[in-house]
């Protein structure tokens, strides 16, 4: 049976500190919990803003924000995550930020008709804003009735 009054030797890159197994949970826990997901980057933020304007053949206001997401679909906890939001023709666009280089595309019309792209993480923003338009045009192709649904 393991001491729990032992030290554990935690070395960060620059100093060595010496702690008890539960002093080094709780301090993990409580960084791991308070860290905050970074903002979108300009140049993420312009390359959603240049595809959806491309896209849609004209500017569209993009609003940045944070909302709680549940990341994890086994628990119950929230976490707050940036956003970009838009709507155009009727439907509503959100990108979430999961975290640096994590993103979460999706789409609705109504709260109870929300979409995405089958895939809940990009590595890239540029795939995922991509992604998220093309899913959504070819499934207003389908609700439209321009486009086989077998």
């Amino acid at each position: 049976m393991a001491d729990t009054n032992s030290s554990l030797l935690v070395q960060p890159y620059f100093f060595t500190v010496s702690l008890t197994p539960r002093e080094w949970v709780q301090s993990f826990f409580i960084t791991v919990m308070t860290k905050k997901i970074p903002d979108f980057t300009d140049l993420e933020f312009e390359t959603v803003q240049k595809t959806v304007n491309e896209r849609f053949g004209k500017e569209i206001e993009i609003i940045r924000g944070d909302a709680e997401v549940r990341l994890n679909p086994h628990s119950t906890d929230m976490t707050m995550c940036p956003v970009m939001l838009w709507k155009e023709d009727g439907c509503q666009f959100v990108i979430i930020k999961q975290g640096q280089h994590s993103y979460r595309p999706q789409f609705f019309y109504r709260v109870i008709d929300e979409y995405g792209t089958g895939i809940n993480d990009y590595p890239d923003i540029a795939d995922c804003i991509i992604a998220l338009l093309q899913t959504q045009a070819d499934h207003h192709s389908q609700r439209m009735g321009n486009f086989p649904t077998g």
